[in-house]
Order: structure tokens, then sequence, then C-alpha cells
């Protein structure tokens, strides 16, 4: 008998950095609702967002978001972003429910590591190093003085990672720049899932309508019961 062809569906995991996305919903959303912030509106908007990608091609999604705005990374560097002056209807959405699924769509655009190089100057894996010497002002920390994106680029594409520059490169910056990576370098030791499966799409829980209900979108749980239909049609 000819072999059995696999018509299992292909996965496609989607990581989200969630913290981005629900102040992009938060902000986005005061383009209509004339200066009245929804209780939950970040909230909906982002679940929006992840059955849009749900209805599309995801099958797996997996989000690396705060619970509060502090962190490590604020006794590394004193300036490094808090919660401070952050609008308390915003700051009220992050302590909602740790398990909402949030979904990055910055762009229409999924760039893999070609496209990184091709946007950052460097390969995905330099990025915190990259991040370290030019600085992100959007976390609060400066970088390297006199170290713009294009000696970035040169300086990695020569040396590696910043361990590896020779010591005249950096002289007494040095330590600075390792700082700086550490901030720009995601927790490696965090607790994660298992593997790919437990991030996989198995439903509405059972208590989603309730929540629905407490954010006040009655779209919100047509489209996901409406997701959730199909998926159980199709047994995916």
């Amino acid at each position: 008998m000819p072999p059995t062809a696999d018509t299992r569906p292909s996965v496609v995991v989607h990581l989200v950095d969630g913290t981005y996305e629900l102040f992009r919903h938060f902000y986005g959303a005061r383009n209509y609702n004339k200066g009245k912030d929804a209780p939950l509106g970040g909230v909906a908007g982002v679940l929006h967002t992840v059955l849009e990608m749900l209805e599309k091609d995801a099958t797996h999604i997996g989000v690396a978001t705060d619970h509060v705005v502090e962190s490590f990374r604020n006794e590394l560097w004193p300036g490094y972003k808090t919660s401070e002056g952050i609008e308390r209807s915003l700051h009220a959405q992050f302590h909602v429910d740790g398990r909402v699924v949030q979904v990055d769509r910055r762009s229409g655009v999924i760039r893999d590591a070609a496209g990184v190089r091709e946007k950052f100057g460097v390969d995905p894996e330099r990025i915190p190093d990259y991040l370290a010497l030019v600085g992100d002002s959007s976390d609060g920390y400066p970088g390297i003085p006199g170290i713009g994106p294009k000696s970035a680029q040169r300086l990695i594409a020569r040396h590696g990672p910043i361990e590896a520059f020779p010591d005249d490169v950096l002289g007494t910056r040095r330590e600075a720049a390792l700082l700086f990576k550490r901030l720009a370098t995601l927790r490696a030791d965090a607790p994660l899932f298992a593997d790919v499966d437990s991030l996989s799409w198995r439903g509405l829980r059972p208590g989603f309508d309730s929540w629905a209900e407490r954010i006040g979108d009655e779209r919100l749980a047509r489209r996901a019961h409406a997701m959730n239909d199909r998926a159980a049609r199709t047994g995916s």
C-alpha cells in the first residue's frame, strides 16, 4: 500500500510582547472613544487581535508579559522604565487576568532572521548586543556614547558579542555595555512551557463568557464563540 499522506495541519507559533500590545490598544482606542477610556478597553483590543490571528493561521500562541511594569531590570539600571506616570486606567489593566493571551501586530510583516538582519544589520542573536551599544530610549537606558547604529553593526560584525570585544574597543565603557546587554536580554531562566503543544488553541475556557460580560464587549463574545465552534467542527 502507498504511504498515507500526512494531513496534519502545520504548526504556526506566534510569540508576543504582551506589555507593548496592551499599551498599543489602550492608546489606540483613544482615537475613537473621545477621551472616555473603557475600564477594560485595552484588554478587549488585545483579545480581538488574538482571535484574528487564530482565525487566520495561528495554531499556537505564547505571550511574555509583565504583571507589573517594574522588574529585576530596575535593580540593574535606575533609569529603566517604571510605572511612574502611567495612567490609572491603563495600569489597572495589568492586574485583570494573568492568563490573557496577546498578539503583537505592529505591522502585517512577520520578520524571519533575514528580515531582522535587513532591519537592524545584525543577526537575531546579536540584538541584545546591538541595543546595548545604541541604547533603547523606550526602556530608558542610553547605550554607549559615540556609538550609533552603523558603528554598532560594524563592531558586532567584526568581533561578535560584546564579551568578545578586545579590551581596547570599549575601554572603560565595557562594564556599562555589559550591563545594558543584560537589560536588553530576555531572561533565560524564567519558567516556560514544556513543549510547543502546551501553547496550542484548545477552545474557550469555561469562564470566558463572564469575562466578556465584564469587559462589556458583546462582539468579542460572539466572535470568540464563532471561532470556538469552527475549531470544534474542524478539530483544530
